[in-house]
């Protein structure tokens, strides 16, 4: 249904981590899965998001056999997870959404465009990314630190 319908793109909200689908577990039921979903979006034109924010370092060679477009919530080493954007290693073919780090908001705007500025340069142009905002951050915050960008 979702596939006939008018959405623009497939979100999958897995939350998938090393941590509690190790590899050979991602590799049996979640691989399969990826694969005809993943097929099932591209014959219908739809970009395909999935939705994995712990460590992915052991499944890094398995996720890049998936054929979705883009590691939604892609978590970086400062909130937990095993990988940069500058060596994601197997990931490198799919788009990346990080999120932004809630405790980097409470730093001075120095602080902040200097780690936004690094993030960039990591990410490149060879794929595509796009910063999350975290649901973390306090809501005094959020006008600081939002509006924020570096020139």
């Amino acid at each position: 249904m979702v596939l006939e319908s008018q959405v623009e793109v497939v979100w999958q909200p897995d939350n998938i981590t090393a941590d509690m689908t190790p590899p050979p577990l991602f590799e049996r039921y979640c691989l399969p899965f990826y694969r005809q979903r993943g097929m099932d979006c591209s014959r219908a034109g739809k970009p395909y998001l999935v939705h994995m924010d712990g460590r992915l370092g052991p499944l890094k060679a398995l996720i890049a056999q998936c054929p979705f477009d883009a590691v939604e919530s892609f978590s970086l080493p400062e909130v937990g997870g095993d990988l940069s954007l500058s060596r994601p290693a197997g990931l490198a073919g799919q788009g990346h959404t990080p999120e932004l780090p809630s405790p980097l908001c409470y730093e001075n705007e120095q602080k902040i465009e200097m780690w936004l500025s690094q993030l960039l340069t990591e990410a490149g142009h060879e794929r595509p990314f796009m910063l999350q905002v975290s649901e973390d951050i306090p809501i005094a915050e959020w006008q600081r630190v939002l509006p924020f960008w570096p020139g």
